[in-house]
């Protein structure tokens, strides 16, 4: 049997489809095949109920979806409660809506769904009554709105009233007392605004003014005293009651003004106790306190600026605060500060000196006129000794290179060079060197390399890169032209000798000769190349210069 069967598949091994369950005896039932497949879902599965067929108890509906939802068994039971049903939404997750109050434990009570809606507002809610039914105690005043206006407690059977205990904040407003109103121009609150209420919630002019407040006396009836002046419109200026007294002179006078208000003219400025000057008036003019206030102020030309600083420009129409100019009051006033050095450009070769900006132009900004001011020449400042001369340098006396070197005190020795060196380093350098030591200044491209290169820079003579090792080759190449050239003129000579037209030459005889006859070969030659021009230069003893013709060969 082993050889020859397979044993059959057992249903635990079967997974039942949605809406069935695994038999109770699955264990022990055997599928059709090898392999359970779907034809053994009825000898391996029970069909289950659907939660449509479940009851939910009290505060519980079935779940939307209850039809598509299976009991646990062919049957439902308590049991499938949490699968089938879901709970009822409470009243107390109702808002009720204007106008309306949630019940009392509103936690008790169900909605018909789920989720509470406006369905249920009659069952979760209670009418509120509206303030229009409430009689306001003295005081107050219904609400403009109190139609709309809804009272705080609710009436199970949509009562009508409001409760004067509670409900007054809500359905009513406050009259308001005469001290919140602002009388108008020339009125004042009476003593007892306090205790007397307005009309409405907030007093008006029209219908308050005359229960709220009382009439203001004038300050154009008031007298100011000694330095004081009645304000301008002082018939538009109240004193603080019916009759002005001593406590309105601060609400209907004016203090005369002092000078220190005035403002003088570009060319005058204040009196040194201009605030102890009074004006004719509140406020001092031009016409009347002028003369009072102002004096003349000096003329910045008179102002002498210090080191430093120079004029402004057309000083003479600029003036100085008072009438002196004083330093350090008027500098700014009277003196620009002048150009200094360190925002000058100097030109190639120059550098700036030290401490350029503490180093000032004539002018506001440095001119290029300023460069001896602002600049010092830099360069190369070197310098040698002179060593005594020895026994070889008397061999050196024959070169025609050395020999001017070798004169005087001795031979050139302990060179030094510093680039980039301002002249005037270079002149304390010189002044702080021996006797015997020789200091030189030039730029820094023609600075020497050598104590004999700068002794030949310093008599004229040749540098020391174009000296005795260079002479031999320049010597050399010049005799080679030179012997290039008379080999080439040489050539010429031979290839055009016997050309008539090619062999003139010139040659130089005395005057005081003997000159060929008329029709001779040689005054023949002679007009032949008359168009020739002789060379410049004369002999000795010579009056006259003829060319004359080669003879044939």
């Amino acid at each position: 049997t082993e050889s020859c069967c397979d044993p059959l598949a057992r249903c635990d091994a079967f997974h039942c489809p949605r809406g069935y369950a695994p038999t109770r005896r699955a264990g022990a039932l055997l599928c059709a095949g090898q392999r359970c497949t779907e034809r053994d879902k009825g000898t391996c599965c029970d069909i289950l109920a659907p939660c449509t067929h479940h009851d939910c108890p009290a505060g519980t509906t079935l779940k939307r979806d209850a039809s598509a939802v299976f009991c646990a068994a062919e049957g439902c039971g308590p049991e499938d409660t949490p699968t089938c049903c879901d709970a009822l939404g409470t009243c107390d997750a109702f808002s009720c809506s204007h106008g309306f109050q949630a019940i009392p434990n509103a936690s008790d009570f169900y909605c018909a769904t789920q989720e509470c809606n406006m369905v249920d507002r009659a069952v979760c809610c209670l009418r509120l009554a509206t303030c229009d039914t409430l009689a306001c105690p003295s005081g107050f005043v219904q609400k403009e709105d109190a139609a709309i206006v809804f009272c705080a407690d609710g009436d199970p059977d949509g009562g009508v009233e409001c409760s004067p205990e509670w409900d007054v904040p809500t359905c009513c407003d406050r009259l308001a007392r005469c001290d919140t109103f602002a009388c108008p121009i020339g009125y004042a609150l009476k003593s007892s605004a306090r205790s007397v209420f307005c009309a409405a919630q907030s007093c008006t002019t029209r219908d308050d003014a005359a229960v709220c407040c009382e009439e203001l006396a004038s300050c154009s009836t008031y007298s100011c005293g000694h330095g004081f002046a009645v304000k301008d419109g002082s018939a538009g200026i109240f004193c603080a009651g019916g009759v002005c007294r001593d406590e309105d002179l601060s609400s209907c006078c004016d203090p005369l003004a002092n000078c220190s208000s005035f403002l003088c003219p570009n060319a005058y400025a204040l009196r040194g106790d201009a605030e102890q000057v009074a004006c004719a008036a509140q406020r001092c003019t031009k016409e009347s306190d002028f003369g009072v206030c102002c004096e003349q102020r000096a003329s910045c030309a008179d102002f002498t600026c210090p080191q430093r600083y120079l004029p402004k420009p057309q000083s003479s129409q600029l003036f100085c605060m008072g009438p002196e100019c004083r330093d350090p009051i008027d500098l700014e006033s009277c003196c620009e500060h002048a150009g200094n050095c360190g925002s000058y450009e100097c030109p190639a070769g120059y550098m700036l000196r030290d401490n350029s900006s503490d180093i000032f132009c004539p002018f506001e900004a440095c001119q290029k006129e300023d460069i001896d001011t602002c600049c010092v020449r830099y360069g190369c400042c070197y310098s040698f000794s002179l060593k005594a001369l020895g026994g070889s340098d008397m061999q050196d006396m024959s070169d025609p290179l050395m020999a001017p070197l070798l004169t005087g005190q001795g031979r050139p020795c302990c060179f030094s060079r510093s680039l980039s060196f301002s002249l005037e380093e270079c002149e304390v350098r010189r002044a702080n060197s021996a006797m015997e030591t020789v200091v030189g200044f030039t730029s820094n491209e023609r600075c020497p390399s050598s104590a004999m290169e700068a002794s030949t820079v310093l008599i004229g003579g040749v540098p020391e890169g174009w000296g005795s090792p260079l002479w031999p080759w320049i010597s050399f190449l010049l005799s080679a032209l030179l012997l290039g050239m008379s080999g080439a003129l040489l050539v010429l000579w031979w290839q055009y000798k016997d050309d008539p037209k090619h062999s003139a030459i010139w040659c130089y005889r005395r005057i005081d000769d003997p000159a060929p006859p008329p029709d001779s070969p040689e005054r023949v030659h002679r007009r032949e190349y008359a168009s020739h021009s002789p060379p410049s230069g004369t002999f000795s003893g010579a009056s006259e210069l003829e060319p004359l013709t080669r003879p044939q060969v």
